[in-house]
């Protein structure tokens, strides 16, 4: 028998997350809320194949997809409609560089289910801009012990020099077009909040972010607003960070996983 049922059931669903390695790192985080009543809210749908992944890990939570593209097709699948256990799925369209969208959402979600979430994974559009605001915005919504992963963090460097396909500050001035990705191009086309004078400053991308809130305790980002770092460093319990083409992380992005205090 396997002694990582996720990364099974990953494999059989084929999402890009076994081959990143999430998977070695998800199942000891995850298996502690598999059969609980949970909220799980992932940010990027793309074909659903994690989605489905989630439906069968977590059989009894309330499953929410989030995407800036319609893909209320995909939530009208059996595996989503008809599903045997107590679980339950829900999708909202919104932009996660959006914090009035945001809110809408959380609230939502918070009115039908009486609480939170208790996992959070950005897998959207791993703009700098976006996976901070998603983080700064919907951390009070994490509930007590409750988890925010964000994944595919752009290794620092590569925001620089590299020609890496997919890294990106996200700005308007950037060549999103280059995707296979679908939603990139309506991300880079909504109006955003950039860093002050359009500076992309590597101080403040997710990756050198989040490794410094590991190392400090303190949350600092000039895309976030002060109440929203504070509330970050006053409720973030601990962050596990993991670098990028470090084992057990085989792509060239990183990944953190914030638990709540």
């Amino acid at each position: 028998m396997s002694t990582n049922p996720l990364k099974e059931i990953g494999r059989k669903y084929q999402t890009d997350k076994v081959d990143h390695g999430y998977m070695d790192v998800y199942y000891d985080y995850f298996r502690p809320f598999q059969n609980k009543k949970i909220n799980i809210l992932e940010i990027g749908v793309y074909n659903a194949s994690s989605m489905v992944t989630w439906r069968e890990f977590f059989p009894n939570a309330h499953l929410i997809g989030m995407d800036i593209e319609d893909k209320t097709s995909i939530f009208n699948h059996d595996i989503f409609t008809s599903w045997p256990r107590d679980g339950t799925s829900t999708f909202y369209m919104a932009d996660q560089g959006d914090r009035r969208q945001l809110i809408f959402m959380a609230e939502m979600i918070k009115a039908e289910t009486g609480k939170g979430f208790d996992i959070i994974i950005d897998d959207g559009s791993h703009f700098q801009h976006d996976l901070m605001v998603s983080f700064g915005c919907l951390f009070p919504y994490v509930n007590t012990d409750g988890l925010y992963v964000l994944e595919d963090m752009c290794r620092a460097e590569h925001l620089v020099h590299s020609p890496v396909k997919g890294c990106w500050w996200g700005s308007p001035d950037e060549n999103h077009q280059a995707s296979h990705l679908p939603g990139l191009s309506k991300a880079s086309m909504a109006p955003k909040k950039w860093l002050p004078n359009g500076k992309k400053d590597l101080f403040h991308c997710a990756e050198t972010t989040m490794e410094r809130l590991r190392d400090s305790d303190e949350m600092t980002n000039a895309f976030l607003t002060s109440q929203e770092n504070k509330y970050i460093t006053d409720h973030a319990a601990s962050v596990a960070f993991y670098k990028g083409l470090v084992p057990p992380i085989s792509g060239a992005s990183s990944l953190a996983i914030v638990t709540k205090a």
